[in-house]
């Protein structure tokens, strides 16, 4: 158990990031006030899963630990209740042994550490340290400015046949750092149950997922302006006036000749739910405006609230988690109107129609996901996804092939 810990840690500071995912080493995003206290998604390796990774992680870790470039690490803590500030940089390993025990194992390493005294006296110190470190990167940016946080919220868990990892799983726009509130994301104690069936076993709250929603929302990523030359030419209705016309007969009586552009635009939060034996209910609540151009101006002619219920599942792509969407259903009411009542029901048929037709892309754009730390060399063999009340379970088996390594 503690040779396999030790290489299992030393493994996760070589994970290696896909070459269109970018990470970042710790720094606080937000106050620790505004931390997640229950943790958002959490990571086990069973007894397998530590026997197997001790076994074939020597190779691995020989190759890649000489030339391992480790980011500074630099932050503020308390020491009797003095505050802190601290810098670990220039790690380097040289070399790395493992025996047949803890004692016999160890890892040859440098690093640079300074320390200096928040308050008066400004107490401070610096030197130059032989180590054993493991530094996990736990910042992703998904898209510019969101970035998901996997950052650790409690102690791991070290237990005879298991080591688990509480990590936070939520997510932020850069540009706008809030922290989701509870009516919107909310917070689900993850299960203590853990299988020695697989060698990984993973348990994800709906509250990334929401935070993560949360988080485009906040960052615009939501709202889409669409112009004509955005819609294909194969596409059965196209954005002009005659076409609208069809649906809502009244935009060509007020505006027989302008032109026309639509703002889709999300208006909260979506709720996405993971629902116990069945999968994941997302609503979406939105606004389709109508905009033409009147001389020089453009001017909203109709807005159409709309409330969009989606059915989907939770899929694993290599090291990424994403999601799948299987239909659209939605309400529709008109809100806003400069060209007085409209018949509500072929602009609900139609609204219907587009969603459907645009279900194959929606789907294409949601396989970019979350994806997971990836360790060189290592694969998914097999997978099992569970749904519970507010949660979901992976279990996972790795295998190794030493040549993807190369």
């Amino acid at each position: 158990m503690k040779a396999g810990l030790i290489i299992l840690l030393c493994i996760a500071s070589v994970v290696i990031a896909r070459e269109d995912v970018k990470y970042y080493s710790h720094a606080p995003l937000r106050s620790s006030f505004d931390a997640p206290s229950v943790p958002g998604f959490s990571t086990a390796f069973s007894q397998k899963g530590l026997d197997y990774v001790k076994t074939v992680g020597l190779d691995l870790l020989k190759k890649r630990l000489p030339t391992l470039e480790v980011p500074e690490v630099n932050g503020t803590t308390k020491v009797a209740s003095i505050s802190v500030y601290y810098e670990v940089n220039n790690l380097h390993f040289k070399d790395i042994e493992f025996g047949s025990s803890k004692k016999d194992s160890k890892v040859d390493g440098s690093l640079d550490w300074h320390w200096q005294q928040q308050s008066s006296p400004h107490l401070h110190g610096k030197c130059r340290l032989q180590c054993l470190i493991s530094i996990i990167p736990v910042l992703q940016q998904i898209v510019q400015p969101v970035v998901f946080d996997i950052g650790l919220v409690r102690q791991p868990l070290f237990a005879d046949s298991i080591v688990r990892f509480y990590e936070a799983g939520d997510s932020y726009d850069l540009d706008n750092i809030q922290p989701c509130p509870k009516e919107e994301c909310p917070v689900v104690e993850l299960p203590f149950e853990l299988t020695a069936s697989r060698m990984v076993q993973m348990y994800m709250s709906d509250f990334v997922p929401s935070s993560l929603a949360r988080a485009f929302l906040l960052s615009g990523l939501l709202q889409y302006r669409v112009t004509p030359d955005m819609v294909p030419s194969t596409f059965p209705l196209q954005l002009t006036i005659k076409d609208l016309a069809a649906i809502c007969p009244r935009l060509a009586k007020f505006y027989p000749d302008n032109k026309a552009e639509l703002i889709v635009n999300v208006t909260s939060t979506p709720k996405v739910r993971f629902v116990e034996g069945k999968g994941v209910d997302v609503t979406i609540d939105g606004v389709l405006s109508v905009l033409v151009l009147n001389d020089t101006q453009w001017i909203e002619a109709l807005a159409i609230e709309n409330v969009i219920h989606a059915d989907a599942t939770v899929k694993l792509g290599g090291w990424s988690v994403y999601g799948q969407i299987s239909n659209f259903t939605m309400t529709a009411a008109v809100i806003r109107s400069t060209i007085g009542h409209v018949d509500i029901e072929p602009v609900h048929a139609s609204i219907q129609f587009i969603l459907d037709y645009l279900l194959p892309a929606a789907n294409v754009v949601l396989k970019t996901g979350i994806s997971l730390p990836a360790v060189p060399g290592f694969s998914i063999a097999q997978s099992d996804i569970s749904y519970g009340p507010g949660y979901l379970s992976f279990g996972l088996d790795l295998a190794y092939n030493a040549t993807a390594f190369l």
